[in-house]
């Protein structure tokens, strides 16, 4: 079963140990800010609340309101600035190129060791299952590889210059010794089927087999970092086993495109190829190039695979795009999580903005009623009250700011491309906490504007 795409390696059962802390800290919650109203309540001078003084105790109460309102635009804007980052990063790596032809492909995975299956045996099904798929309609070529990229599951070796490489009993145990690169070991036909351009030299063929000299394929970075200014095809790379008879040294016959191996976040790294059939491993992902839509072939595949082994499952099916779409299950998360807390936090602001500029209406009702009695148009009255409600919002803002300017710098590990400052996201993230509390502050702004002079100024 494959892990979900949002929540891989986060554990979703129901905690009732989560539950206790969340109902603690909801009460907790409660009375704290309960608290400081009750306090003012308490303290309350009947004789001054009576007379004029009344006013003036609203105002004090209203200015701390306003600053919990400030402070929940400040907040709103860090977690939309937040989500805005992480969602760049994500368009930033889709549009990215990662060193192959990510469409029309399908990955599936298969597990000889499992089934028992002998080296020989192995060998002749990996031959006979691309075969057999490559002969299928809709197939444009078919082979197989350890390891399909986007992939942090695959292999590490130490590689020599031939001569320089230690004992084995030396290297057992020991992953600081050498060049330590990437390793995958690889069928005919892969660097055609996932669109890796060949740079020098040639791809593996059914000559590079069992008995035949070992051969090996380097990619464009780490033909660059052993041989800088050299032709690398001829040359020859050491890559010792830790165990058993010693293998002579890996003939460099092609230098491929730099391919995005483990993750699309991070540069590609050094990867050496070796043929399947001269460094066999039971397990294996097997990949398909389609003309068209890949999942319609599934049918089709599953058939051809059952025909060669019934036991042998097929695990793991799915599209290149899925792939690199669960390498970026932290940003996805990331994204979602922190949009959804924004958006919460930006309606909150609404709210509480909302809250506070009625308030604010209500207690200049007889300085409206006064301005309007005098000549004072609605138009007035409207910019009146906005201005009250802009002057919070970009207070917040300002202040969030501030915040996030210093608080997105946490967010580098899940971005990549696309700076923890970056001016463009700032800048639309204000502009949404800036007009969102504005246009909150319409309905009260409205409802002032068509106060009657007359009927406040007689409550009054």
């Amino acid at each position: 079963q494959q892990p979900s795409t949002v929540l891989r390696r986060v554990e979703t059962d129901l905690d009732f140990r989560v539950l206790a802390f969340t109902l603690a800290l909801s009460v907790l919650t409660g009375i704290l800010f309960g608290l400081l109203p009750a306090l003012q309540a308490s303290k309350t001078d009947l004789v001054t609340s009576l007379k004029d003084g009344a006013a003036a105790s609203s105002k004090r109460g209203s200015r701390i309101q306003s600053a919990l309102v400030v402070s929940q635009i400040a907040l709103s804007l860090v977690l939309l600035i937040g989500a805005g980052l992480v969602v760049k990063t994500m368009r930033t790596v889709l549009m990215a190129d990662p060193g192959f032809d990510r469409d029309n492909l399908l990955l599936m995975s298969v597990d000889l060791s499992i089934q028992e299956y002998t080296e020989q045996r192995g060998k002749s099904f990996y031959d006979q299952v691309t075969r057999r798929l490559e002969a299928l309609p809709g197939v444009l070529s078919a082979s197989l590889a350890k390891t399909v990229p986007p992939n942090s599951w695959s292999d590490r070796h130490s590689v020599f210059y031939p001569g320089e490489e230690p004992p084995q009993e030396v290297l057992r145990g020991r992953d600081d010794l050498g060049l330590r690169v990437e390793f995958n070991r690889i069928a005919p036909d892969y660097f055609r089927t996932l669109g890796i351009t060949i740079l020098q030299g040639r791809e593996f063929n059914n000559a590079d087999r069992e008995g035949a000299p070992a051969a090996a394929v380097i990619n464009e970075k780490l033909a660059h970092r052993l041989w800088p200014d050299e032709n690398a095809i001829g040359k020859r790379i050491s890559d010792p086993v830790l165990s058993g008879t010693p293998r002579p040294p890996l003939e460099v016959v092609g230098v491929v495109k730099d391919t995005r191996h483990r993750s699309m976040l991070v540069d590609p790294p050094l990867i050496l190829y070796v043929p399947e059939q001269q460094d066999y491993d039971g397990r294996a992902t097997i990949v398909v190039r389609t003309m068209g839509d890949s999942k319609s072939l599934v049918p089709a595949i599953r058939n051809e695979v059952a025909a060669l082994d019934k036991s042998l499952p097929l695990v793991g099916m799915k599209t290149m795009s899925e792939q690199i779409s669960s390498t970026l299950w932290q940003q996805q998360m990331a994204a979602g999580l922190i949009g959804i807390f924004g958006l919460l936090a930006l309606l909150l602001a609404a709210i509480g903005l909302y809250g506070v500029i009625a308030q604010f209406v209500a207690q200049r009702n007889r300085e409206i009623a006064i301005r309007m009695a005098l000549g004072a148009g609605a138009a007035e009255v409207v910019k009146l009250v906005l201005k009250q409600g802009s002057t919070l919002a970009i207070a917040g803002v300002l202040a969030g700011l501030a915040t996030a300017f210093v608080s997105t710098r946490v967010l580098s590990s899940l971005l990549w491309g696309v700076s923890a400052t970056d001016p463009a996201t700032f800048i639309v993230a204000s502009v949404v906490l800036i007009a969102v509390p504005v246009l909150a502050s319409i309905i009260p702004a409205r409802r002032a504007s068509r106060i009657d002079p007359v009927v406040a100024l007689r409550q009054e």
